[in-house]
């Protein structure tokens, strides 16, 4: 099926899930640190993930505009302005469980160290997916696929250790 759709519509996809795996490997680091928090309050978790969803969407539609004008030397035009706007979608789409596992916990159904583990537990599963299903090509043996997964799951590891020393 997704070879089915042109070209242009599979690379505006892939954009989109490109920004929304950066911005769930960094929420995901984000959440880490924030379990490791002692004093953690659901108000300073809030202000950690919607400050780095809102700031990575800024700055990613930022470097998009003035990398358009670098390049082009003119203003991006209304209608590839919008098309930015969608790709970089996927950054804010990051932080939406998070959102919603702080509400819960802002209501009282559970703590904020609760929601914080279920939080990173879905991020896990879905950058798994993620991995797994990129993987999965017509040109790749069981092999071939298990050791991209593997190579794959290390450098999803590894960039997320490197958000955490930073922090």
């Amino acid at each position: 099926m997704r070879n089915k759709l042109p070209l242009e519509n599979r690379e505006y996809i892939a954009a989109i899930i490109k920004e929304r795996i950066y911005g769930s490997v960094t929420v995901l680091a984000v959440n880490i640190g924030l379990l490791l928090k002692d004093d953690l309050t659901v108000k300073h978790a809030f202000i950690a993930i919607i400050s780095t969803v809102v700031g990575l969407w800024l700055a990613g539609l930022f470097a998009s505009v003035l990398s358009h004008r670098v390049v082009h030397d003119e203003n991006m035009s209304r209608k590839q302005f919008i098309k930015e706007l969608g790709i970089h979608r996927g950054l804010l789409l990051a932080g939406t469980s998070s959102i919603i596992m702080f509400s819960l916990a802002a209501i009282g159904l559970i703590e904020i160290h609760t929601a914080i583990i279920i939080d990173i537990s879905l991020a896990i599963v879905a950058i798994t997916i993620t991995i797994m299903r990129s993987a999965k090509t017509s040109s790749n043996s069981f092999v071939t696929a298990l050791i991209s997964i593997g190579i794959q799951a290390v450098i999803a590891s590894a960039i997320i250790l490197l958000k955490l020393g930073a922090k």
